[in-house]
């Protein structure tokens, strides 16, 4: 089982901010958990994120596709810091089905191998 994620949208730049400030997804301290809302709920997908680094099981289900010309390659990277690298791809394109149709190939393909 696992989750396959095309240039997913993970919110406004301030809690990414508040992350690459502390230097980096692992070093960053998210606090006690929020009720989910929706002042909170960026925060709370970040904190899930979070989690994924210290969960061999979660970060290794977890693959992960975005373009290169694409307005959210900023946090997709962020994110990407969560991940094994074999399960990251970054591709040529923007944030379109011209990306996504050739990243979905290239990701269940390193899902079935386990790479």
């Amino acid at each position: 089982d696992g989750i396959i994620l095309l240039s997913p949208y993970l919110g406004g730049r301030r809690i990414q901010d508040e992350i690459r400030t502390a230097g980096s997804l692992s070093n960053w301290n998210p606090g006690p958990p929020s009720k989910l809302g929706p002042d909170t709920f960026e925060h709370e997908l970040w904190r899930t994120i979070h989690h994924w680094g210290t969960s061999p099981q979660r970060r290794n289900a977890v693959w992960l596709a975005y373009g290169e010309d694409e307005d959210f390659r900023e946090s997709n990277e962020l994110m990407g810091q969560a991940l094994p690298v074999s399960n990251v791809r970054m591709l040529p394109g923007r944030h379109d089905w011209d990306l996504w149709l050739p990243a979905t190939t290239a990701l269940l393909q390193s899902a079935e191998s386990g790479n």
